[in-house]
């Protein structure tokens, strides 16, 4: 993936300045180098030690003003600006399929490797608020969720519970497109 990022860095022609973490200490080290590096943006990669940290990750963005983008939807509804990458659900589901056809004597090398064809983007407005953008309509239109509040509320002996209230996916003509109309709201 680092090489994946290192190519598409170079063909739009944007630096790109790589930093290292393997824990939260590693993570804190690398933000007060950033912030004395004057980083324009921040890509974080997917890698279970970002993924565990999420949260930090998204929070000393935010505390240091960068725009902050993953591939995954956990890390933009942790506080990150954005997440773009493969529906997860939809992964699972079509693994659930080949398992039903192993499991009706398939061989598993007779499968064939199945790229993920469904991605999501996911913006964060309380994010984008916070750090003074504006993000485009047209991108908030294609967008599958915007994030744009949390509200906590007590749940009793387990403490706060709290739920992203976000805009629902648009619905979908049968032609593929996404229409104009005006989104369902979560309540």
């Amino acid at each position: 993936m680092v090489r994946e990022t290192e190519a598409a860095a170079r063909s739009a022609g944007v630096g790109l300045r790589m930093f290292e973490a393997r824990d939260a200490k590693e993570i804190d080290a690398a933000f007060a180098t950033i912030a004395t590096e004057r980083v324009g943006a921040l890509n974080v990669l997917t890698d279970p030690v970002f993924i565990a940290h999420g949260t930090r990750i998204a929070a000393l963005a935010t505390k240091n003003r960068l725009p902050s983008v993953s591939g995954i939807r956990a890390y933009a509804e942790a506080g990150g600006l954005m997440a773009y990458g493969p529906d997860f659900q939809e992964l699972f589901r079509r693994a659930a399929v080949h398992v039903d056809k192993m499991l009706k004597g398939a061989k598993p090398a007779d499968l064939p490797v199945e790229q993920p064809t469904k991605f999501e983007l996911v913006v964060n407005m309380k994010t984008a608020k916070a750090l003074g953008l504006a993000i485009p309509q047209s991108l908030l239109l294609r967008a599958d969720q915007v994030i744009e509040r949390r509200r906590c509320e007590s749940s009793g002996a387990s403490g706060p519970r709290c739920v992203i209230v976000k805009r629902l996916p648009f619905t979908t003509l049968l032609s593929g497109r996404r229409t104009l109309q005006r989104p369902t709201w979560a309540h």
